[in-house]
């Protein structure tokens, strides 16, 4: 008896041995392909500050190819709860392909680089069992990268005005890239990405978003009903509900901004059964989109060959199946009608109601000789005009008719 417990110890501790060797060899192999398909692509992280208002340290992850990129930068922009990090594999896919990526970590979150861990999670050679524990015991220990961006998130506020820096800082280390990016998001990263081209119209050539919240307070409504997680993420970061908040969720309704796209291509994606983003409020988009030939909104549904899940891209996601839209018209002049959710930024004038976190106005910008116009109607109690002079910003508080005429002398702009 005492012989035949030993045979059987001895054999389930044979057997355990041979699975983790067995398990540490396949870890080791499948290792092997992924560095091979990354040998192409680089990456590095970014530190950089807000030019809106100081805050700093943020981050942001550059990806790119070991050869020389294409001219236009591609901003990606992670998940409303998520971080920079479960972006990673979709900006490695892109950066395959040419394309130099920047992926910003917005105010408050946090990310711990644990890649390649998400694709060897995806493999599992031989089917083998407990593949995921494998991978976490060999491989997660080397992913030890972890960065915090400062600040407080504020759900699509100034925490948006940081994507342009972090733009610039990629800017700054790929030289010859065009001065207006390509931008590309994934639910709440959708929304940053559609807010981002409606707040500086000049900077974004063509908008991908998938599964946006395009009205927050809908959105609130939505979330309240299903009673899931983010509904505390988003009362907490709006500094409340609707009621309590009118003017946040204002600044952030993107039905409001289509008129700022004017200068893009934009397509937005959605699906009819997607959970968290209402196809009532998808439909309203598009139907507000149909005077705007460069706005496409495209809502897949049963039946269709392509749906597109709520989720956010890896190396091999279907999503990224999705066309890009076609070439977009060259940026004109800054001047005319624009819609100001929060703030605006142009070349040449910026507009801030208040601090950028609240309000709705409609802006009207002209020039005469020296002298540039701005006037503002809506939430301008506490609004300010800033003016690019040459070198020099000149700065106006808005009066109570809304109008503010600054005369240049420093230079063209």
């Amino acid at each position: 008896m005492l012989r035949l417990f030993c045979w059987g110890l001895g054999g389930l501790v044979a057997g355990l041995l041979l699975y983790t060797l067995v398990s540490f060899l396949l870890v080791r192999r499948e290792l092997g392909h992924v560095r091979r398909d990354l040998a192409a692509v680089t990456w590095e992280r970014l530190t950089y500050g807000s030019s809106a208002d100081g805050t700093a340290p943020l981050h942001a992850l550059l990806v790119r190819p070991r050869a020389a990129p294409g001219p236009r930068l591609l901003v990606m922009m992670h998940g409303y709860t998520e971080s920079a990090a479960d972006c990673f594999s979709a900006a490695v896919h892109w950066a395959r392909r040419g394309r130099a990526v920047v992926v910003p970590d917005l105010r408050g979150r946090t990310s711990e680089l644990r890649y390649p861990v998400p694709l060897l999670w995806r493999r599992r050679p031989l089917a083998l069992p407990g593949w995921r524990t494998s991978v976490r015991l060999f491989v997660a220990p080397l992913a030890k990268d972890r960065f915090t961006s400062a600040g407080e998130p504020d759900s699509g506020g100034v925490e948006v005005a940081d994507l342009l820096d972090a733009a610039e800082a990629a800017r700054g280390r790929v030289r010859g890239l065009e001065p207006r990016a390509d931008i590309v998001g994934y639910s709440g990263g959708g929304t940053s990405a559609l807010l981002a081209a409606m707040r500086a119209p000049h900077r974004f050539a063509r908008v991908m978003a998938f599964f946006p919240m395009v009205d927050l307070a809908a959105q609130w409504r939505r979330l309240r009903r299903l009673g899931t997680r983010p509904l505390a993420e988003l009362e907490r970061w709006m500094g409340g509900t609707p009621a309590q908040a009118p003017g946040r969720y204002a600044a952030r309704r993107l039905m409001d901004g289509l008129p700022n796209l004017r200068y893009a291509r934009v397509a937005v994606y959605s699906d009819s059964a997607d959970r968290y983003c209402p196809v009532e409020t998808m439909r309203e988009l598009g139907r507000r989109s149909a005077d705007h030939d460069n706005i496409q909104v495209r809502i897949s549904g049963p039946g269709d060959a392509a749906r597109w899940h709520h989720d956010t891209a890896d190396e091999d996601s279907p999503l990224h199946r999705a066309p890009w839209p076609e070439s977009p018209p060259v940026a004109g002049a800054w001047q005319g009608e624009w819609v100001v959710l929060g703030y605006l930024i142009t070349p040449g004038v910026e507009v801030w109601l208040g601090d950028g976190q609240e309000g709705l106005a409609r802006c009207t910008i002209t020039r005469a000789g020296d002298a540039v116009g701005v006037s503002l109607a809506g939430d301008i109690e506490s609004a300010r005009v800033r003016v690019r002079d040459g070198a020099r910003w000149h700065e106006r508080r808005v009066p109570r008719d809304g109008r503010v005429s600054v005369t240049l002398d420093g230079g063209e702009q």
